[in-house]
């Protein structure tokens, strides 16, 4: 009997990725994207169907559906969700102070923060300090 090959599926970082450069398409063009398309870090590509959400006060806020492939993930087929807004640099430096979110010195404009069901580190071992979000 021929092994099946499994079907590889998507991290729900990739997914949040997916959301969230929909959301800033969005935000930078005022245009539905419909379909957003990532570069992963092996080089292989991936493609996600996205919605725009309007039950929120955000114009950039969209979802993609978790595909696990055959991984038994207890995530399949969740909505993930990402929002993108502009923040005036009052508002950034506040965020960069007393924030659990995160920033580069080479991108000192971009603020990446997490929201409802992100998990935050309480203990040592992870790459992201404690009181900051696990992503």
């Amino acid at each position: 009997m021929e092994e099946k090959q499994l079907r590889s599926g998507f991290t729900t970082g990739t997914c949040a990725s997916a959301a969230a450069k929909a959301a800033a398409v969005f935000l930078l063009t005022g245009k539905n994207p419909g379909s957003i398309s990532l570069t992963l870090p092996g080089g292989a590509k991936g493609s996600w169907a996205v919605e725009r959400c309007r039950d929120r006060d955000l114009s950039g806020f969209f979802r993609v559906r978790k595909d696990a492939g055959d991984d038994p993930d207890v995530t399949d087929g969740v909505w993930v969700y990402g929002a993108v807004s502009f923040a005036d640099e009052e508002r950034l430096e506040a965020l960069k102070r007393d924030g659990a979110g995160y920033w580069l010195e080479e991108f000192p404009s971009l603020y990446l923060n997490g929201g409802p069901g992100i998990g935050m580190v309480t203990k040592q071992g992870l790459s992201c300090p404690l009181g900051h979000y696990a992503i």
